[in-house]
């Protein structure tokens, strides 16, 4: 993660970056935000930091929010 930031590829400060103990693993489906494919250059962006191993154990819910994040 502090490689990224160093190099440009996370933009947010780190306190701000998320993981996936920040996003709930019960989440039901409808009330996932929808991801927005048309942000306007200045809107704000999240990071989203997962470890291959963290991703073997996400559940669906967990997985439509990290799909969510833009």
């Amino acid at each position: 993660m502090a490689i990224a930031h160093q190099v440009g590829i996370i933009t947010n400060p780190i306190s701000a970056v998320k993981h996936l103990d920040d996003l709930p693993m019960d989440m039901p489906l409808d009330q996932v935000p929808v991801y927005n494919p048309d942000k306007e250059l200045g809107d704000k962006v999240s990071s989203l930091v997962l470890s291959g191993s963290e991703m073997m154990t996400m559940t669906e819910s967990q997985w439509a929010q990290v799909l969510a994040v833009s």
